[in-house]
């Protein structure tokens, strides 16, 4: 039996949202873990029913999610019609994904059929889901895409309609546009295969409808990612960018290549597991794996880019990134971690505090209107006023960095204990702090 969860009264949504926290705001999307596992759109002729099927993690809040449907045809633009999910959970269905995870489903029936639809969760009475070439796209609550499938071809949603989904990047993309066969076959629906990330429309079959329940060609509701990173990010050094990731698990699992960007210029192959031993992976692991890999080959001053892409025995890639990185002559290392771009400057509390022998400090950029990069200063000054160490000085690209400081002046020297103000300068902004410097 399939069990429904809806939120009842604001106040507990209030109270989810702080317990769940904003996955979007914190979280990359595909955090999430929510993708369409089966779709049932409109038949040549007369059909009974029609609907969209989600998957994703068992309590997982979708409350503001959105799906879109668009009609591929180049006559006609612009979204046919969007539903907007209200206060609800994906609930335990009894299906796990193949690392044991519990899974659920949400279904959105469409058309004045839907009573027909079993394990409906949401009804549409008044629009329906057409015959191809058309599609739809998913959305979470911050309007980044999730998921996109097209049937009977993709159309023009690739191209200009709204042309932010494509065919081109790996498939478990986000944008990426899952082209499925042709839906027209009396009651049966479109179905996605056990491997609803890795899957480029291929290994979707027309099937018996099967809403709020596994699809006819699936054994388990596996969304999980081949490799699941925890951390990626890039550290400047002094003519040398080190990159360190962590997985938390790893399936099938070959190894992970390395791509770089110069300024100005686009990504190509760094190093490849194939070649380097240090980036082969664990084949299958559940335990956390760290992982680094130094660039010698940079110049200081210069922005550098990098990507990583895992490889699984199927063949499957997984972009993660990018992460970016500005080496400096100081011997001060600033890492940029993987979050979303700011929208203000900040400096935060540093961590531990009060500290000793060596201290966190993070602060954020923003993106520059012009896309330009931001020229900033962060330095140590005691309670008299004076200058003790610069910990960073020149551009940075847009993001949450750290700088570690180790309690000691530019002269190497170490520092008495007591009060110390780190302080972030730009053209724009004097943020700072206050420190202390423990016995």
């Amino acid at each position: 039996m399939v069990h429904r969860y809806r939120l009842l009264g604001l106040s507990f949504v209030c109270f989810m949202m702080l317990w769940i926290g904003n996955p979007g705001a914190v979280f990359g999307q595909n955090a999430f873990k929510v993708y369409i596992n089966e779709v049932r759109a409109d038949d040549s002729g007369v059909d009974d029913i029609e609907f969209i099927e989600l998957i994703g993690p068992a309590g997982t809040y979708i409350g503001g999610f959105r799906i879109a449907h668009h009609n591929g045809a180049s006559t006609v633009d612009g979204e046919l019609w969007s539903y907007t999910i209200g206060d609800f959970i994906i609930p335990d269905d009894g299906v796990t994904d193949s690392q044991g995870n519990a899974m659920g489903f949400y279904v959105l029936g469409v058309n004045t059929n839907a009573a027909a639809v079993p394990n409906v969760d949401d009804t549409l009475t008044t629009e329906n889901l057409q015959n191809g070439p058309d599609g739809i796209i998913l959305y979470d609550a911050l309007d980044n895409i999730l998921d996109a499938v097209a049937w009977e071809g993709a159309g023009d949603l690739a191209v200009d309609d709204p042309g932010t989904v494509t065919t081109s990047p790996p498939t478990t993309a986000n944008n990426y546009l899952h082209v499925t066969p042709d839906d027209d076959t009396g009651d049966n629906s479109l179905q996605a295969p056990d491997n609803v990330l890795g899957d480029d429309g291929n290994g979707w079959m027309v099937l018996a409808a099967t809403p709020g329940a596994l699809n006819g060609n699936q054994t388990s509701g596996d969304v999980t990612l081949p490799v699941q990173l925890t951390s990626f990010r890039a550290i400047a050094g002094n003519h040398k960018v080190t990159l360190r990731w962590i997985t938390a698990s790893e399936i099938d699992n070959l190894g992970f290549e390395v791509w770089k960007a110069f300024p100005g210029g686009d990504f190509s192959l760094l190093s490849s597991y194939q070649t380097n031993s240090e980036l082969r992976g664990q084949l299958n692991s559940n335990t956390e794996t760290r992982y680094a890999f130094i660039d010698r080959f940079v110049a200081n001053g210069k922005t550098y880019r990098y990507k990583l892409v895992d490889v699984s025995v199927n063949g499957e890639r997984t972009e993660h990134g990018p992460v970016s990185a500005t080496p400096q002559a100081s011997e001060v290392e600033v890492s940029t971690l993987d979050s979303d771009l700011p929208t203000r400057f900040h400096l935060y509390s540093n961590y531990p505090n009060p500290f000793n022998p060596s201290t966190t400090i993070r602060f954020d950029i923003p993106l520059l209107r012009r896309e330009e990069l931001a020229p900033v200063k962060l330095e140590i000054y005691n309670t008299l006023g004076e200058k003790v160490r610069t910990l960073f000085h020149g551009a940075v690209e847009p993001g949450v960095h750290e700088v570690v400081w180790d309690g000691t002046t530019d002269d190497g020297q170490s520092v008495p204990a007591g009060i110390y103000y780190a302080i972030l300068k730009s053209s724009q902004i004097q943020l700072t702090i206050k420190m202390v410097f423990a016995q």
